[in-house]
This record gives structure tokens, C-alpha cells and sequence, in this order.
């Protein structure tokens, strides 16, 4: 289970990088009080919860991040339709920055 919470922590940790965002803020945008949450999410200190999952929905991160590769890991991170043309910063997931994370 524990190599479970570390795959899902890193998709979550690469969600953030996408966003152009970091914990706190992440932490604020799905309505938490407190970042440390996501902090125990990202490191693999405790999985994610159905309320998590629920606050990310209704955050609207939903429309730009693909949920099958959040909860899978299969396909790409990011809906490009709707992601590129947001005002979201434009960023490609690098190979550079995908291997930095398997490496923590």
C-alpha cells in the first residue's frame, strides 16, 4: 500500500507543478485551512481522501487535469483542450522534471 501512496503522492506533487502552483496555495484553491494536508499527501505520509478527491472536483483543477491519470497513471496529466486554452501558465511535462520526481 505504501508504494501506492507514493505513486498517487507523486501524481499529486507533478499536479502542483503543472498548476505553476505550490502546497499552500494548492492547499487554499481545493479550501483547506491549513497546507499540511497536501504536505502529508505529497510525501507519502498519508493517501489522499475521498475529500480530497472531492475538493479537487469542485476546485475545477478537474477540467484541466486528466482524473484517470491522477487516479492511474495511465494516459497524459493534462487535458489539452481545455488546459491550453486557459490562462493557466503553458508548461510541458519534461522529462527532466518527471525523473527529479522519481528520484525523491
Amino acid at each position: 500500500m505504501k508504494e501506492k501512496n507514493t505513486e498517487i503522492s507523486a501524481r499529486i506533487e507533478e499536479v502542483i507543478f503543472i498548476l505553476h502552483t505550490n502546497p499552500n496555495k494548492f492547499a487554499n484553491a481545493l479550501g483547506y485551512s491549513r497546507a499540511q494536508t497536501i504536505y502529508d499527501i505529497v510525501s507519502g505520509k498519508s493517501a489522499p481522501s475521498y475529500d480530497f478527491f472531492k475538493r479537487f472536483i469542485m476546485s475545477g483543477y478537474s477540467v484541466f487535469i486528466n482524473l484517470r491519470w491522477l487516479f492511474t497513471g495511465e494516459g497524459n496529466p493534462i487535458i489539452e483542450e481545455t488546459y491550453y486554452e486557459s490562462d493557466l501558465p503553458i508548461i510541458k511535462r519534461s522529462e527532466e522534471h518527471t525523473s527529479e520526481l522519481q528520484s525523491q
